[in-house]
């Protein structure tokens, strides 16, 4: 298992290669979740999906197989993260998630924080005294975790729920964190968004089946 030092040198070692590519990639992430849940049309619908399927190819390649030589990097955080950019490829074609914002006032609210806890995450970080390079960033596997967990509640029952459930498996992950695993506290916004997402799955099994309008 990796000591914390350990981590945060990979940590290190991926911001500094990619700092330039994860602010533009953080600057057409905002821009493409406004336009969609601003007017939520089947072109933005398909872009964005082809932006989620970019990033977390990206991570599983850049962050887990090049740079994380544990095994757990390697053999089930990397695989995950490329399962992921698969169904959110097929996804494009398939229409199975539609990105809106729900009709429910808390479910706006939660999904507001989500995205919101996802571009303070830096500042968590800094609280918790870490310094940059060696600090988390939105375009890393958990942040961007938090960030799609909040467009696919948000979308909830209208996703593949097959990518919800592993994005679900992930969050969970951030358990251990919030008690020192790795010196990543700030990964209890992970595990948030995950007991989030598992609720508003609960939730909406309840429900009356309602038909909705594409």
């Amino acid at each position: 298992m990796k000591s914390p030092d350990l981590f945060w040198n990979i940590v290190a070692a991926y911001n500094q290669a990619t700092w330039a590519m994860q602010l533009a990639l953080l600057a057409g992430g905002v821009v493409l979740t406004g336009a969609v849940l601003a007017r939520p049309v089947p072109i933005r619908q398909t872009m964005l999906k082809g932006f989620l399927a970019v990033v977390f190819a990206w991570l599983a390649v850049l962050f887990f197989f090049l740079r994380d030589a544990s095994p757990i990097g390697r053999f089930f955080a990397g695989p995950l993260f490329v399962v992921c950019a698969a169904l959110f490829a097929w996804d494009m074609r398939a229409g199975r998630i539609r990105f809106a914002l729900p009709p429910e006032r808390w479910r706006r609210v939660g999904t507001w924080i989500l995205l919101a806890s996802t571009l303070l995450y830096p500042w968590v970080s800094y609280l918790l005294g870490h310094r940059y390079p060696r600090l988390t960033t939105p375009i890393m596997p958990c942040p961007f975790t938090v960030a799609t967990l909040a467009l696919l509640t948000a979308a909830f029952p209208q996703v593949d729920k097959k990518l919800y459930g592993l994005l679900l498996v992930w969050a969970a992950l951030g358990l251990p964190k919030m008690f020192g695993l790795f010196d990543v506290r700030e990964d209890t916004i992970l595990f948030a968004a995950g007991v989030y997402g598992a609720a508003v799955w609960i939730w909406a099994s309840r429900q009356p089946i309602r038909e909705v309008k594409r």
